[in-house]
């Protein structure tokens, strides 16, 4: 039975701190950033506390504003997530300087001081939708009664979620493939089972709680912040931008020519935002019925299939290359996405 009474403040914070952790999930243990590295006590919690503290608020927080902004003034249609994703991503500018130092010794290309490879991978790619649109995706279909993320899909891709055996297939598929990609930078078999397992002992109670208690026959739209609301959500944010954006490699701030091309880049993706907002408010999707009704098995043979494929293909010499090749294709994906999206934005 619908939730038709508003969720109390209690209710809402339960679901932004499971929204915090999916997006976390995807962007961070799926590409190995936040896996565990080390199986020592000292590292390991030193690596949860990290997470906790920042990691996590960091994605939950990006994740929480953009979604209020794309759902307060138009639909989730992809090309409007994807803008929105692409200001997520620039993040990596100021707060972890990655679009700016690059992933480390190998990086060589360089375009007026900003990393070629990594911008095109975390802008096009990795956080417009393994970060934002996948988790959001995910979020509606086990959190709340909500399928709009779905609704505004593309045929194409809507078509992937037509009937339940497609739906089980696709997200099968994609467990697989994200399983494979995570194994690429996995030290061992056993890091990436124990990175898996951790994320299930801590996410699966807490979603057990919260679908015990009913909480996801709410709208998504129910769960979102207040405006009053938003603007705590804005403050801690730009808290984390300032304290990290000087705490970390300061020295890369000093240099004007590469922060004028991701101020280049904040104008453009926030010109086609807006754009792509005033469009998706025209815009009347057609309302999609998820076919694949949650279930713990699905949700099992999900993280079964993830957990299997990282730690059989880590044992694979040539992993590293299947990791190169899945981020090819998503930038190549992405790319496209970004040319229909522009053409979306400025075209009627």
């Amino acid at each position: 039975m619908y939730m038709n009474v508003a969720p109390s403040r209690r209710e809402k914070y339960f679901a932004w701190v499971l929204i915090s952790l999916i997006s976390f999930f995807f962007a961070e243990i799926i590409s190995g950033s936040s896996m565990l590295r080390s199986l020592e006590p000292g590292a390991l919690a030193a690596s949860l506390i990290w997470s906790l503290v920042v990691t996590i608020p960091l994605y939950g927080l990006h994740t929480l504003v953009l979604a209020w902004i794309v759902y307060r003034f138009s639909k989730p249609r992809l090309y409007t997530l994807f803008f929105a994703g692409v200001i997520f991503a620039l993040y990596e500018a100021y707060i972890t300087k990655v679009l700016w130092v690059g992933w480390g010794s190998e990086t060589i290309w360089y375009i007026g001081g900003v990393a070629v490879v990594e911008t095109a991978v975390l802008l096009l790619f990795w956080h417009p939708f393994m970060a934002f649109i996948v988790p959001l995706f995910a979020s509606e279909s086990i959190l709340t009664r909500s399928r709009e993320v779905l609704s505004g899909l593309p045929g194409p891709l809507r078509s992937l979620f037509s009937d339940r055996k497609r739906t089980y297939g696709t997200l099968m598929l994609f467990a697989l493939l994200w399983g494979m990609n995570q194994a690429g930078v996995s030290p061992s078999p056993l890091h990436a089972i124990a990175s898996e397992l951790l994320a299930i002992v801590v996410f699966t109670p807490l979603l057990y709680a919260y679908r015990r208690k009913g909480l996801h026959q709410y709208d998504i739209r129910q769960l979102l912040p207040t405006r009053r609301e938003l603007l705590v959500l804005l403050g801690w944010l730009l808290l984390i931008y300032v304290v990290l954006g000087l705490g970390v490699k300061p020295e890369t701030l000093l240099k004007l020519l590469p922060q004028a091309i991701v101020w280049l880049l904040y104008a453009f993706f926030l010109l086609m935002l807006y754009l792509s907002l005033k469009k998706s408010r025209r815009v009347e999707p057609k309302p999609q019925v998820f076919p694949a009704r949650f279930s713990w098995r699905l949700y099992g043979a999900f993280f079964l299939i993830l957990t299997s494929a990282a730690a059989l293909i880590s044992l694979v010499p040539f992993r590293m290359i299947i990791t190169l090749l899945f981020l090819l294709i998503g930038v190549c994906f992405g790319t496209v996405v970004l040319a229909l999206s522009v053409r979306d934005a400025i075209f009627k």
